[in-house]
Formats: structure tokens, C-alpha cells, sequence
């Protein structure tokens, strides 16, 4: 049996979505030191710890003078019994009370460290703040200075450069009109030219011109002086010796 075609399943095309960029705010940073902030908030909570436990302290030292009280007018065994749980009461809170005194005294010890601390910190945070600030007004003038001396450079410059421009012109002027002058002169000195009178033309040319010779031309013969005789001719050897 044939079996049937399969048809590649098609893709979807993905679509791109550009990326969304969250700018994070940056935290504004505290003038105050963490660790300050930290001792003040332990030392906060150790003075209100101190004023809770002196007012119940307080009020354990009045339940426990009216116990005394009653005992002396009434000295049953459910008075005495109030009377020794108001001092348990009062002696409790008075040794929590002097542990949370010494913790405030810590807290407030290190408060005190923490502050001179921060006014190290601050005083070097103006410093550096005095520095960059007097950094900023110095390029401020340099660059004010600055401007200013290209300025009047430049104003310099072009009237320097005006007044060369100015002389050159002049020159130039001055060589154009010489030149001119010198050249009037030059044609009021020239004689008149004489006006060429042209010739009549030859109507015919009356011998032809003879015709030409193939190949080297004839050697040109030498005159030379009237010899009344021939050349001897050269005698082979030594030559004959000369008569005394």
C-alpha cells in the first residue's frame, strides 16, 4: 500500500519583542553613618526599658509598703503572704532594673564613640566636598581665562594679519600701475612698423626641373690645382737614403 505523504509541520515565526530595561532608582545615601544610627537605636531602646522598669519598680515599692502596713494592723497569714511576694516583686525588679541601667550605660558609651566617630567622618566628607568644590571653581576661572586670552589672541592676530594683508594689496597696486605706466612708454618709444608691400606671384615656371637619379648620387669632383705630372708611384721597402 502507498503510504501517504507527511507534510512538514510549518513553524510559527517567533516574534522578537524588544527587551524592556527597568532603571533601578538608586537609594539616597544617608548623611548619617549605619553604625550611628544602630547605637542610637540601641541606646533608645535601653533609656525606655529603664523607664518602664523604674515606674513598675516604683510601683512594687508601693504595693509593698501598703503590705507592711497591713501586716501591722492586720498580721493574718494572706497579709503576710502579700507582704513576701511584694518584697520577691521589688527585689526582682530592682536587680532587672540595675542589669538594664548598665545596658544603657553601654549603649550610651558607645553612642558617644559612634558620634565622634561620625564627626571624623563628616569633618573629612567636608574636607574632601571643600576640595572638590575649590577644584571646580579653579577649572571654571581656567577655563574663563582661557577663553578670554584666545580672544584677544585672536583679535591680535587678525588686525596684525589685516595690516600685512593691507601693505601686500598696496604693493601689488603699486607694481601694476609701474607696470602699466612702463608699458605706455614703451609704446609711445616703439618706431611705426613698415607694412610689407607683397610680391606678384610667377605666373608659370619657365624650365622644368630636371629629373631624378635612382641610387647614390655622383661623387663630387675636388678641384684641385694644375699638376704638370702625375703622381711617381710608391717605391716598396726602405726609402733611399739621403745625399749628403
Amino acid at each position: 500500500m502507498a503510504q501517504p505523504k507527511r507534510t512538514a509541520a510549518r513553524k510559527t515565526p517567533v516574534k522578537r519583542t524588544a527587551k524592556k530595561t527597568t532603571v533601578v532608582a538608586k537609594k539616597a545615601v544617608s548623611p548619617v553613618p549605619a553604625s550611628l544610627m544602630k547605637a542610637e537605636a540601641a541606646f533608645a531602646k535601653a533609656t525606655k526599658e529603664v523607664d518602664v522598669l523604674r515606674k513598675q519598680s516604683a510601683a512594687a515599692t508601693t504595693k509593698l509598703e501598703a503590705a507592711t502596713a497591713r501586716v501591722a494592723r492586720t498580721p493574718t497569714a494572706a497579709s503576710k503572704k502579700a507582704l513576701v511576694k511584694s518584697r520577691a516583686d521589688v527585689r526582682k525588679l530592682s536587680t532587672k532594673l540595675k542589669a538594664t541601667r548598665a545596658k544603657a550605660g553601654t549603649a550610651r558609651v558607645k553612642l558617644a564613640e559612634q558620634k565622634r566617630s561620625a564627626r571624623v567622618i563628616a569633618k573629612q566628607a567636608q574636607e574632601v566636598a571643600s576640595q572638590q568644590a575649590f577644584e571646580a571653581k579653579l577649572t571654571e576661572k581656567t577655563e574663563a581665562d582661557f577663553a578670554k586670552a584666545m580672544a584677544a589672541f585672536e583679535a591680535k592676530w587678525r588686525k596684525k594679519r589685516t595690516r600685512a594683508n593691507s601693505t601686500k594689496l598696496a604693493s601689488r597696486a603699486k607694481k601694476k600701475v609701474a607696470a602699466a605706466k612702463k608699458s605706455t612708454a614703451a609704446k609711445k618709444k616703439a618706431p611705426a612698423k613698415k607694412v610689407a608691400i607683397p610680391k606678384p606671384a610667377a605666373s608659370k615656371v619657365s624650365a622644368k626641373a630636371a629629373p631624378k637619379r635612382r641610387g647614390r648620387p655622383p661623387k663630387a669632383k675636388v678641384l684641385t690645382a694644375a699638376k704638370s705630372t702625375s703622381a711617381a708611384p710608391k717605391r716598396r721597402g726602405r726609402p733611399p737614403k739621403a745625399k749628403a
